[in-house]
C-alpha cells in the first residue's frame, strides 16, 4: 500500500492513527466467527374455547332472566325506642356532651363570662398609622396603573395617525 502524499498542515483534522492487531483480544488470523441466527421467542394470545364461553354467556343471561322476577322489598324498620336520658350530674359539674363536635343543648347552663375592660394604651395611634401607610400604598399603585394606560393610550393613537 502506497503512503498517501497528504501531509496534514493543521487546517484538516488528523487522520486516524493506524490500528494493530491486539493478540489479547482473541481472534488475530482475521477469519471471523458464523453469526448465529437472532431468535427471540414471542409470546401468542391463548385463544379461547368457544363452548366454554357460550356456556358463560347463557349462564349470565340467565341469571338476568331471574331477576327479572318481582323484586323483594325489605321490611320497614321498626322505630327505635328513644335514647334513655343520661343520670343528672352532681351540681357545678357540666354532663357531657352526648354528640361529640356539636354544640350543647340549651338546656346545659355556662358559667358567665367575665368581661375584661380594655385600656386605650397606644393601639389606636398604631392602627391609624397602618391605615394611612395602605392608603398611600394603594395611592401610589392607582398612580403606576393610570400612567401605563395613559401610555399606551399614546402609542396606539400615535401608530394609527
Amino acid at each position: 500500500m502506497a503512503e498517501s502524499p497528504w501531509v496534514p498542515d493543521g487546517t484538516q483534522p488528523s487522520p486516524p492513527p493506524t490500528v494493530w492487531d491486539d493478540p489479547v483480544s482473541g481472534l488475530v488470523t482475521g477469519a471471523t466467527y458464523e453469526a448465529e441466527p437472532l431468535r427471540i421467542d414471542l409470546a401468542t394470545p391463548v385463544e379461547p374455547d368457544l363452548d366454554e364461553v357460550r356456556r358463560a354467556v347463557d349462564a349470565a343471561l340467565s341469571a338476568e332472566e331471574q331477576v327479572d322476577e318481582a323484586p323483594v322489598i325489605p321490611a320497614p324498620r321498626r322505630p327505635s325506642a328513644p335514647p334513655a336520658a343520661p343520670a343528672p350530674s352532681p351540681p357545678g359539674i357540666v354532663p357531657p356532651n352526648p354528640r361529640a363536635g356539636w354544640p350543647r343543648t340549651p338546656t346545659v347552663r355556662l358559667p358567665a363570662r367575665i368581661r375584661t375592660v380594655r385600656s386605650g394604651g397606644g393601639s389606636g395611634g398604631v392602627s391609624a398609622a397602618v391605615a394611612v401607610g395602605v392608603v398611600v400604598a394603594l395611592g401610589v399603585i392607582v398612580v403606576i396603573i393610570v400612567s401605563i394606560v395613559a401610555s399606551l393610550v399614546d402609542t396606539i393613537t400615535t401608530l394609527f395617525h
